[in-house]
């Protein structure tokens, strides 16, 4: 067991380890632990702070849908296409939350097939101004090429993402660096080895995103960037 290991100090990522591994074993205890990668929030975990400190994963998603309500008027009812999995279903309440804020209307399409999603897809470009696609990793069936004509050949109204690996099928992403919790948790462990208590160290969330823009879909639903934008941008075609 990883308490035989004694260890000084415990650095874990996502929310899964937090749950199953620190809660039950740790929480409460001696030893310092660190985390990342831990969704939105860890408030519901009701952690010891005396002991642990950590990163929360927030999604630039609030600052993609300002962008492209920039570009757009009259967005105003939003569809979250996406797997359909509990992961997803437990980021509603932070997702509410922050659709809330900007006065959305939020319809959730999750998939459990490829098959599914096309047709979740063509509601969704027929019934709402913007779709936000977060991912796709569990819906069976998923065909790449066809995915990319299928959205190239049915996109009507603007798309974003929070994931990289999402845009082919979407017209603007802003995406976390996964690289920034792992240095913060690695600069904060060593923090508390040389002396710091993790209770000193207040909890943070990341704050660094990439922008991509998909030429060609932006082409379909007539987004034309500023110069300003693509200048930060990285630059995706249907064929990347």
């Amino acid at each position: 067991t990883l308490e035989s290991y004694n260890p000084d100090i415990i650095i874990i990522s996502d929310d899964i380890a937090l749950q199953y591994l620190i809660l039950p074993y740790f929480n409460g205890g001696t030893v310092p632990i660190v985390f990342c990668g831990v969704n939105w929030s860890s408030e519901k975990y009701k952690l010891s702070r005396a002991h642990i400190t950590g990163m929360h994963e927030v999604l630039p998603l609030g600052q993609a849908i300002d962008t492209i309500s920039a570009y757009f008027d009259g967005i105003k009812k939003l569809t979250v296409l996406s797997e359909n999995t509990r992961s997803e279903q437990a980021s509603r309440a932070a997702l509410n939350t922050l659709f809330k804020k900007r006065g959305l209307q939020v319809t959730y399409a999750l998939a459990n097939t490829f098959e599914e999603w096309k047709a979740l897809f063509l509601k969704a470009n027929a019934t709402s101004d913007l779709i936000y696609c977060p991912t796709n990793g569990a819906i069976t069936g998923w065909d790449d090429g066809k995915a990319r004509s299928f959205v190239r050949n049915n996109l009507q109204v603007p798309s974003i993402t929070c994931d990289d690996f999402m845009m082919p099928y979407v017209v603007l992403g802003f995406t976390k660096e996964a690289e920034e919790q792992g240095r913060w948790a690695a600069a904060t462990a060593m923090d508390i080895l040389n002396g710091k208590k993790p209770y000193q160290i207040p909890l943070t969330e990341n704050k660094r995103y990439q922008v991509y823009i998909n030429t060609e879909l932006a082409q379909n639903v007539g987004f034309s960037p500023s110069p300003k934008l693509m200048d930060k941008a990285r630059i995706i075609t249907q064929k990347d």
